[in-house]
Parts: structure tokens; C-alpha cells; sequence
């Protein structure tokens, strides 16, 4: 997903992973389950073998588990800066854990096109040597979307070029 936003200091671009499930519906499927496997574990449990309850709780509780893994790596974002003097790159989860800023004239963006038609551009923000890679996360056309928004904003293409045309 990507979101600009302009306003007379400059403009930011924000950008997160797309998300089919809140945290409120994971909880709801998560208790969809448990009330299933209440259900069958009472069957169980009215023949006599209650050996299976553990192994219940063991499947919902690493569904909990891979549910809640899942939900916070989805939870990253990058907000990208732009004004006449700078570029700044802000990337976490829940915060700004790393942060970049450079000189908005001496700022370039490298894009690396895959041969797939569904792959997604790979878009790294450079300064001289130094290069941060944003939207790794994104889908094609989210990522066609983030170089338009970036070259809109005046940031100019470095090198655009495919992995077969690179001089290894």
C-alpha cells in the first residue's frame, strides 16, 4: 500500500504491506476454531479418550503462535521524506528503528526490473555509495506506483535496468 501525502514542508510517502486480517479477526477465527475443537473434544472425551485434549490445545495454541508471527512481520512500514534540501528514510515495525537522510539533490533511485510480469520492482533509494532498499514488501503494481510517486516528487532514476543486463 501507498499512501502521499503533500503539504507545504514537503511530501512523505508512506508505505506498509498489504493486510487481508485484522488482529480483532485472527482473534475471531482463532475462537472459531477453539469452539470446534471444544466441540469435537467433548465427543472425545465422552467415549473416553481423553489422551486428544492436550494435542487440542497444542494445535491451537501454535496456530496463536504462527497467527501472531505472521501479524507482526506485517506490521512493518517505511516512510520516505522528500523537501527541496532532503531525503530521509524511516523503516520499523512499530517505530522508526533505522532512519536515513541525505542531500535531496545528490538523492537517485536504482530500479531493478524482473522478467516476470508479476514480480515487483526492486526500488532502492541511493545517496554516492550508499543505497537502502523500500517496498521490498510491495506488489507490482504497488511498486510501479511507488516510482511514479518518487519520480513525481523529483527524484530522478539512476539505473534502471533488468538482472540479465547487469555486467556481473
Amino acid at each position: 500500500m501507498v499512501e502521499t501525502q503533500t503539504n507545504r514542508d514537503g511530501s512523505q510517502i508512506v508505505l506498509r504491506p498489504n493486510r487481508s486480517a485484522s488482529w480483532q479477526s485472527n482473534r475471531r477465527i482463532l475462537a472459531a476454531i477453539a469452539g470446534l475443537n471444544l466441540v469435537f473434544a467433548s465427543g472425545f472425551l465422552a467415549i473416553g479418550a481423553w489422551m486428544i485434549l492436550p494435542f487440542m490445545g497444542l494445535e491451537l495454541f501454535f496456530l496463536w503462535v504462527l497467527l501472531r508471527r505472521v501479524f507482526g512481520k506485517l506490521q512493518i512500514q517505511q516512510v520516505i521524506h522528500i523537501n527541496e534540501q532532503q531525503l530521509r528514510i524511516e523503516s520499523g515495525y512499530f517505530c522508526a528503528e533505522q532512519q536515513w537522510q541525505w542531500p535531496q539533490q545528490h538523492s537517485g533511485i536504482l530500479v531493478l526490473e524482473h522478467q516476470h510480469p508479476w514480480a515487483p520492482l526492486e526500488i532502492s533509494l541511493c545517496c554516492r555509495a550508499k543505497t537502502v532498499r523500500v517496498g521490498a514488501f510491495l506488489n507490482r503494481e504497488d511498486s510501479v506506483e511507488l516510482l511514479s510517486a518518487l519520480k513525481r516528487l523529483g527524484l530522478r532514476v539512476q539505473q534502471h535496468s533488468r538482472p540479465d543486463t547487469l555486467a556481473m
